[in-house]
């Protein structure tokens, strides 16, 4: 290789060819530091300061640069968490809304919102609960559906109490006896098991016509216990483990579950202001009056009797979120006071739901319809889905809001 070399007098640069290659020129830029040390003795000189400022000059000025990054990735990593954090609240105010609006399936008894088709229709246990001063606190009542409550002699009320079949319930009680009225209201449920301890000559009559899917202790005693602790007839009680083996052993080969249900309403409002926050449902005599008041911030009602929040033996406090009030007539019917109570036709009706009040009218042509409610205009009144409570009340009681 012959490399001839020739170094520029201007700026030190070298230029290289390759004469027996031919190779082009090859271009090194070979400038000397003294000549970089020049010009900047030459810049420190025009614009007035020494060495040593304009280190600190250079410093500052790296100083600013890194700050300025520094505030800038903070700022975009601060812009970005807060977006992603909005994002996720917004998905979750959707996923809420969703959740709240959308059922997946809704349970024929009480309208509240399952996950499974085959929760819809089940099973149901119908138990007659006493409400006899002797009789308190009662057993289990907290956790019932439905609760059908009316007055038996002495206008002292009673309570046909609706439990879904599985239902985990320790003790239920005192049941008592089966009146013929409550069989009507038995009767919109399909294939429901009636759980009571005998009944007035009526009453055990219109069993027999039916065929409903009765269980009476009388007959049917290994399904029931007498507690020790209080005298009869207040001491008989039952529970879902003894209620579930009666109904695996006595329900009908294709019991009929598909009921048909009430018009629930999943979407509207809790009352703002001017909400009716008290109900008296004023039975004879006044250890048997019922007052209601709406807790605003759970939109429910809790129940009180004579004068004293009513809670039951395990301490669960009675409450319901759809409050109705038949209006009825009944007459005594016997020397031992007991009553005949309309329960097919028609007649007044007050509903409280979300701290509101609406007035209509009750309907029920025959035993096995649903009694309906329907407003002034003829449409079907829809009710909050949860724990549902019927008074009936007679001409010989008192409703106070």
């Amino acid at each position: 290789m012959n490399i001839h070399k020739k170094q520029s007098s201007t700026n030190g640069s070298v230029f290289c060819y390759d004469k027996e290659a031919n190779y082009p020129f090859i271009i090194y830029m070979k400038i000397p530091i003294s000549q970089y040390t020049k010009k900047i003795k030459q810049f420190q000189k025009s614009i007035g300061i020494d060495s040593v400022h304009m280190v600190y000059v250079l410093a500052g000025f790296v100083l600013f640069v890194a700050l300025g990054l520094v505030l800038f990735l903070s700022q975009s990593m601060w812009s970005k968490k807060h977006i992603e954090q909005e994002r996720a609240e917004e998905e979750f105010v959707i996923e809420e809304e969703l959740e709240e609006i959308f059922c997946d399936y809704e349970r024929l008894i009480d309208g509240v919102c399952v996950e499974r088709e085959e929760a819809v229709a089940p099973g149901i246990v119908g138990v007659m609960i006493e409400n006899h001063v002797e009789a308190r606190p009662l057993a289990g009542l907290s956790q019932a559906r439905v609760v059908y409550e009316a007055a038996v002699e002495g206008n002292i009320t009673r309570f046909f109490a609706l439990f879904i079949e599985s239902d985990d319930v320790v003790k239920v009680g005192p049941v008592r006896s089966a009146r013929p009225y409550y069989i009507d209201w038995l009767s919109e449920y399909g294939d429901t098991m009636y759980m009571h301890v005998g009944g007035s000559p009526e009453a055990l009559e219109k069993i027999a016509q039916t065929g409903i899917f009765d269980m009476n202790e009388f007959s049917r005693g290994w399904y029931f216990w007498r507690s020790r602790d209080r005298a009869a007839p207040h001491n008989v009680y039952t529970s879902s483990q003894l209620w579930q083996d009666a109904y695996e052993t006595y329900a009908p080969e294709e019991a009929n579950t598909q009921i048909d249900s009430w018009k629930f309403d999943h979407e509207a409002e809790a009352c703002q202001e001017n909400c009716l926050d008290e109900i008296t449902v004023a039975f004879a005599p006044y250890t048997y009056r019922a007052t209601w008041m709406y807790n605003a911030e759970q939109d429910l009602y809790e129940r009180y009797e004579g004068g004293r929040k009513h809670y039951d033996q395990t301490g669960g406090a009675l409450i319901a979120n759809t409050v109705i009030v038949e209006h009825v007539s009944a007459k005594v019917i016997d020397n031992v006071g007991r009553l005949r109570v309309e329960t097919l036709g028609e007649g007044d009706v007050d509903i409280f739901m979300h701290g509101k009040h609406v007035q209509g009218t009750w309907k029920k042509e025959n035993r096995t319809d649903k009694t309906r409610w329907y407003d002034d205009a003829g449409e079907e009144i829809s009710i909050v889905p949860g724990v549902i409570w019927v008074s009936v009340l007679s001409q010989l009681g008192e409703l106070l809001y």
